[in-house]
């Protein structure tokens, strides 16, 4: 454990979750699996755990960079980029859970529960 820098609790909290995730992913893809990959049924547990793993080491690796060093590069272009992209997701994301409360009215009120 001793590469691991920084706050050691919260890469316990990830892994943690991280572990519980695979559990989850694992009970709940039984009945997928079988009817997908009837020959391999851990095919979702190891699609889950190698995505995990990427995250992981993506994140060990961005841990360790100097944000000082790509801080010229980077510094005011991509605060104007995340700014766009968070309006983009809010805009779509806004018309996604209208659309889907809307079809929900109208399915309630096609159904008489309305």
């Amino acid at each position: 454990m001793r590469w691991i820098s920084g706050d050691r609790f919260l890469w316990g909290v990830a892994g943690a979750l991280s572990l519980m995730g695979l559990l989850v992913v694992y009970s709940a893809t039984v009945s997928l699996v079988f009817r997908h990959h009837p020959t391999f049924p851990e095919y979702y547990l190891i699609k889950h755990f190698l995505t995990l793993l990427i995250a992981f080491l993506g994140t060990y690796a961005i841990h360790h960079t100097d944000y000082r060093r790509w801080g010229a590069y980077f510094g005011g272009s991509l605060g104007g980029v995340s700014l766009v992209l968070l309006g983009v997701f809010v805009l779509s994301w806004g018309e996604w859970a209208l659309a889907l409360y809307w079809g929900h009215v109208v399915s309630a009120v096609g159904a008489g529960a309305l």
